[in-house]
């Protein structure tokens, strides 16, 4: 009876230390830490394309884009070995193509899109026992446009433009690159949306013609990024 008490004592006294070092490796593992993130790539804004609510059309109802630049970065506390989170701001630019309605040409000489955003992400990240590591991220947070049309000759009165701000969401894909346990690079695709919106177009020359228009927003990146961890 006492051997048997004393198996029991000495398996409880095993497991309760298990557990304490199995807390301690937990809270002290290697992977946790705060890390500063840089990246910069391509903007590929598809079309902008605005339904005529009321007001003068004083635009066409579809924008084209061609492709842009994006640069961003961020500051972020990595959890263990598959979750961070982070705090990002950025800003991305795409020069102006075309706007048109159907065969109609709006006669566009120049414009563009570009906005400022910031968002809260969350990553999960895939364990490979390698130097490479996939990852999928979600976002949530602000996002500024603004658009801007010189039509014709270029006249203050045939420049138009239109800023909205709201809120907008991301969704991310990437691979990283530990080339040392603090130091990596990654590669990584962006897609940003938010929801549809009314947006007054007016002139800059302070011309009272102006249109409300319903318009969408979506974008991509694609990313090119170097991080540090401490």
């Amino acid at each position: 009876m006492k051997k048997n008490k004393l198996l029991t004592l000495s398996l409880c006294v095993l497991m309760g230390t298990s557990a304490v070092y199995a807390e301690g490796d937990r809270r002290s593992d290697p992977n946790e830490g705060i890390y500063l993130r840089v990246g910069a790539g391509g903007s590929f804004m598809p079309a902008l394309n605005g339904s005529f609510v009321s007001g003068s059309q004083v635009i066409q109802q579809t924008s084209t884009f061609d492709h842009g630049w994006d640069a961003d970065a961020a500051m972020g506390y990595r959890f263990w070995t598959h979750y961070r989170a982070e705090l990002s701001g950025g800003y991305f630019y795409n020069a102006m193509k075309s706007n048109y309605s159907g065969t109609t040409n709006g006669q566009l000489q120049d414009g563009h899109g570009k906005a400022y955003f910031a968002f809260v992400n969350g990553y999960y990240n895939f364990e490979t026992k390698t130097k490479f590591e996939p990852y999928l991220g979600l976002g949530v947070g602000y996002v500024r446009r603004r658009y801007m049309w010189e039509l014709i000759n270029s006249d203050p009165a045939n420049t138009f433009d239109a800023t909205h701000a709201s809120i907008g969401f991301q969704g991310l894909a990437g691979l990283s690159y530990y080339f040392t346990p603090q130091w990596a690079m990654s590669l990584d695709y962006h897609y940003v949306a938010a929801t549809s919106y009314t947006v007054r177009v007016t002139s800059q020359a302070g011309n009272p013609a102006s249109g409300i228009y319903s318009v969408n927003f979506a974008t991509s990146f694609i990313n090119l990024g170097v991080s540090c961890r401490f």
